[in-house]
């Protein structure tokens, strides 16, 4: 499929095609690349049929054709599940290795120290919570904060100046209500308007994906960071079981919300020049091989009567409680979904 091959026509439901259009590789921008998997918007329900391929040159998988921008603000609705508001707590672990490996020395508590096992859990909880090495008067911001949930544990935890960016409006406002400063609007325009090397650290959980441009962004933010500033974000890796197990019905595919789907090799390539990777975690997470089973249920026309599809659904929701350890043991593979990356500015 090419930029330039005005023959292809998108099957979308609607018959809305003024919607999409195709895009370039975001990574080596290539017009060329073939649809691999069509999904729906499976968490919202929001019509629509939707499209993943994967760049001919590098390989990258993209959604393309991808909804067109203006048309995506109906796929973040305010009660998005992210954008809900939450206390952040911390594990006796978590904050004692923070205390005690990750710099925050003004911690009141005197807490004693843990068991070999439980700082290897307090190691993973923070990696995997993206806490940064505190920096005395730094300043850090978290992109897409959505209602500045962790904004406002870091706050707790020292950071005096931290400040984020958030797409939706609303979701700026609830964070603004705890007294945060947070910034609404597109990442890309809103970064623009930080001074260049003014950031201590950026935080992004879980919004590479989100972007149709991830690699420019990392771009942006290396401009943002001064010398040695902390880059630490979560995104989601291709290279697992669960998505070449589901492929369509991916948990994580959550089209038309995501445009970028990462292997570990695009990560790596996408740090490179910039950063140095400081540190990798891998989250395991029973809920992705439960949603996508969930996903599959609802999908599927398996010729079920309602009483069968719902002990169905109701198996497989008990069934995520008993493969945690499973689950563990493909993270220390490096063969989960959920990554975590630590990095440093060159």
């Amino acid at each position: 499929m090419s930029l330039r091959d005005n023959s292809f026509q998108p099957r979308i439901e609607s018959q809305e095609q003024v919607c999409y259009e195709l895009r370039a590789c975001p990574q080596c921008g290539s017009s060329n690349s073939k649809v691999k998997l069509t999904g729906k918007d499976n968490m919202l329900g929001i019509g629509g049929l939707f499209y993943v391929s994967q760049c001919d040159q590098c390989g990258l998988w993209i959604q393309n054709p991808a909804l067109k921008q203006e048309f995506l603000p109906r796929h973040y609705p305010d009660e998005y599940a992210p954008y809900s508001v939450k206390e952040m707590t911390l594990s006796h672990s978590a904050i004692w290795f923070l205390k005690n490996h990750k710099g925050y020395n003004h911690l009141p508590q005197e807490l004693p120290s843990p068991s070999w096992l439980k700082r290897l859990e307090g190691k993973w909880v923070c990696g995997m919570q993206l806490f940064p090495d505190y920096v005395s008067n730094g300043r850090l911001l978290e992109v897409a904060c959505a209602s500045g949930n962790r904004l406002a544990l870091l706050r707790k935890l020292g950071w005096s100046e931290c400040i984020g960016i958030e797409y939706s409006e609303t979701a700026a406002r609830k964070a603004r209500e705890r007294g945060l400063v947070v910034h609404s609007g597109r990442i890309e325009d809103t970064l623009r308007e930080i001074p260049d090397y003014s950031l201590a650290v950026i935080v992004a959980s879980f919004v590479m994906e989100h972007l149709e441009n991830p690699f420019a962004v990392i771009n942006q933010f290396s401009e943002k960071l001064g010398p040695g500033g902390q880059l630490i974000f979560s995104t989601l890796n291709i290279n697992s079981l669960d998505f070449w197990l589901w492929r369509e019905n991916w948990y994580n595919l959550d089209l038309p919300r995501h445009f970028t789907f990462f292997r570990k090799r695009d990560i790596y390539k996408m740090l490179q020049e910039r950063f140095q990777i400081t540190g990798v975690f891998y989250q395991p997470a029973p809920n992705d091989y439960v949603g996508s089973a969930r996903y599959w249920l609802r999908n599927s026309r398996v010729d079920a009567s309602r009483s069968f599809a719902r002990l169905l659904d109701s198996s497989i929701v008990a069934l995520g409680d008993k493969i945690f350890l499973a689950c563990a043991f493909l993270s220390f593979l490096g063969q989960a979904t959920r990554i975590c990356v630590h990095a440093r500015k060159r």
